[in-house]
């Protein structure tokens, strides 16, 4: 029932971005009043009411010539990252905000919660970028919070639709334990390498992660990283070469020997790093040998690993017919578990 939902909800979303012209103006118009009375104030170009608001004038743009559905691709500059969180940033009251904060000297965002996009110039081509990120309801300024940085799977570009049955508990588990959330995009101005989390990408996780700890009290002890299938690979890849930023990973149905033309991750750099690994006993697209030697090569080194692996039912339409069975991510996520286990860890 849970998988009908979010399908229908996505639908009705495509739909809504697809054929609503009215609204489409409308929106149009008050993000150009808006960058109006910011240059008007002599906002600078690079404040981030200023950039958010371009990028969502640019996919306006583009929603009005029928580019309406996410374009994947980490080098690109897509019409719409994700359509949930484009729904209700096109709130007025919302873009309200942002620029009574600038105009106030205020950080754009000061005072917005829950599930939003931020806005930056990418260190990798000078463009304007986003990254989705999730901050608690009853965010305090004085208070420190864990930070669980999600890198997305091939194909995603940081599509993290807030409505499906883990991303829901995912949320939940973060709203409870007041832990803030961020999913980078993971820039590539490579296409060949295809995202990857290596060279460029690599680089762009980490400017959103400077720049998360730049906006809110981040507590530098209580850094995790988590990822799914190609995040799964850069969970490995990113969270060996920077272990001195994180203090524990959970790496979901990723590869790390150097097959299908990625580099081999060096899980010796993970010998200090608590590390939780999750696969499907019969995923066809990532070999489930991937986190299994990975668990054998870490418990071998001595390091703190755990394995969980799910069975999967070969009749099952959606994890074994649709995703082939490489679907772990809808268990590890949904599990609050996942959160409460990292959360036990801090960086020495």
């Amino acid at each position: 029932m849970k998988k009908i939902f979010f399908l229908t909800a996505v639908l009705i979303t495509s739909c809504f971005l697809s054929c609503s012209k009215k609204p489409q103006d409308r929106n149009t118009d008050i993000i150009e009043r808006s960058l109006k009375t910011l240059n008007d104030k002599k906002i600078s170009e690079t404040d981030e009411a200023t950039l958010i608001l371009k990028r969502y004038q640019y996919y306006l743009t583009q929603l009005k010539k029928g580019n309406a559905y996410v374009d994947w691709r980490e080098n690109s500059n897509p019409p719409v990252y994700n359509p949930t969180v484009f729904l209700r940033m096109m709130d007025k009251m919302i873009i309200s905000e942002l620029v009574n904060n600038s105009v106030k000297g205020r950080d754009a965002f000061d005072g917005i919660t829950g599930f939003f996009e931020r806005a930056y110039i990418s260190e990798v081509d000078q463009t304007i970028d986003s990254y989705i990120i999730y901050v608690p309801h009853k965010f305090d300024p004085s208070k420190n919070y864990p930070l669980i940085v999600l890198l997305h799977g091939h194909g995603d570009s940081s599509l993290f639709n807030p409505y499906s049955p883990a991303n829901f508990e995912l949320l939940k588990a973060c709203e409870k334990n007041e832990v803030i959330l961020i999913a980078p995009c993971g820039r590539q101005k490579q296409p060949a390498l295809k995202g990857l989390y290596i060279d460029d990408a690599e680089t762009d996780v980490l400017q959103v992660i400077s720049l998360v700890k730049k906006h809110y009290p981040i507590n530098d002890k209580k850094v995790y990283l988590t990822g799914l299938s190609m995040g799964g690979f850069g969970t490995y890849w990113i969270g060996g070469r920077h272990a001195d930023l994180f203090a524990a990973i959970a790496p979901v149905c990723g590869l790390w020997t150097g097959i299908f033309g990625y580099p081999k991750a060096d899980l010796d750099l993970l010998k200090n790093m608590p590390v939780y690994i999750f696969h499907n006993d019969m995923d066809k697209i990532v070999p489930v040998s991937e986190s299994r030697s990975a668990y054998a090569y870490l418990k071998k080194a001595g390091v703190y690993v755990k394995y969980k692996e799910y069975k999967i039912n070969k009749n099952d339409l959606w994890d074994y017919g649709m995703f082939e069975g490489h679907n772990a991510w809808d268990y590890a996520y949904k599990d609050t578990m996942l959160v409460e286990w990292l959360l036990q860890y801090e960086k020495k």
